[in-house]
């Protein structure tokens, strides 16, 4: 794994059914398969090419996660967790780009037609694998950005499309990396991650 996150190798993260990261109240989950790596403080930009086939589960989830701690992602009683996990999600019987992003302990979601990352609609079907690239940016105000494209290549060329900006975080050391979840009824599935980039400034 340490290859991995050297940006040298591959990951291939199983996800079995009954698995989440979100926060609403009365409820928590935060069983979900996560991978991460410290980040420094000041800013930087993650990104990670995410590849999953066959998401025929409502909820099921693949792609990049930023947390302030450890304890934001593996503690379900913290009211200060603060998180954002950004990917591609099936939802009612679609493929979507999604966004979530937990401040106090509670998630906020958001999703956008998956389309608009992959042209070819063919590849939406839940039996068809679809790739994109997800990258989470830190700015030294530390403002956050949330993009995506359709692309094996984080290069700064054009094909961003920015799914979410969010503000006042912190510029301490946090952590970065991938993530896997299946909230509700369906197989498990493979989600597989290369590429990972991570530049701090």
């Amino acid at each position: 794994m340490d290859a991995f996150f050297q940006g040298h190798g591959e990951l291939t993260l199983r996800c079995e059914t009954g698995t989440d990261l979100y926060r609403r109240p009365g409820k928590s989950f935060n069983n979900a398969t996560v991978r991460t790596v410290p980040t420094s403080s000041g800013g930087f930009a993650a990104s990670v090419y995410v590849t999953v086939a066959q998401l025929s589960g409502e909820y099921q989830q693949a792609g990049l996660v930023f947390a302030v701690d450890s304890s934001a992602l593996t503690d379900g009683s913290s009211e200060n967790a603060a998180w954002i996990k950004a990917g591609v999600e099936r939802w009612h019987g679609s493929l979507r780009a999604s966004v979530v992003v937990t401040r106090a302990g509670v998630s906020d979601w958001s999703v956008a037609d998956f389309a608009l990352f992959n042209s070819d609609t063919s590849r939406l079907d839940s039996s068809a694998s679809v790739g994109f690239t997800v990258r989470i940016v830190r700015a030294a105000d530390a403002s956050i950005v949330v993009e995506m494209k359709d692309a094996a290549s984080d290069s700064d060329s054009d094909g961003w499309v920015l799914l979410r900006k969010t503000y006042a975080w912190s510029s301490a050391p946090a952590l970065v990396g991938v993530m896997c979840a299946a909230p509700e009824q369906g197989p498990a599935f493979d989600a597989h991650f290369s590429a990972f980039k991570l530049l701090q400034s």
